[in-house]
């Protein structure tokens, strides 16, 4: 495979993995919340990547800026 196809395949999977991943740990309530943030910001960042190389409707790339942003909060309330 070649290495700009193996880039986009590992960004893809990171995204789709985060975002399962850190939505049913969070949604759990199990006290892995704080696993569940991270998953979720390597999700969104590898998602905002995808976004950024695509042709993609910019609207989605707000949209995951915008949940970037929710899931800091969330992140810094589970902490403070």
């Amino acid at each position: 495979m070649e290495k700009s196809k193996l880039y986009k395949r590992t960004l893809e999977v990171l995204s789709i993995v985060g975002a399962v991943l850190g939505s049913s740990l969070i949604a759990a309530n199990i006290n892995c919340n704080a696993i569940g943030y991270v998953a979720f910001f390597v999700s969104n960042a590898a998602s905002a990547v995808l976004l950024l190389n695509s042709n993609a409707s910019r609207v989605l790339l707000y949209q995951t800026v915008f949940f970037t942003i929710v899931n800091i909060v969330g992140f810094v309330r589970y902490f403070v």
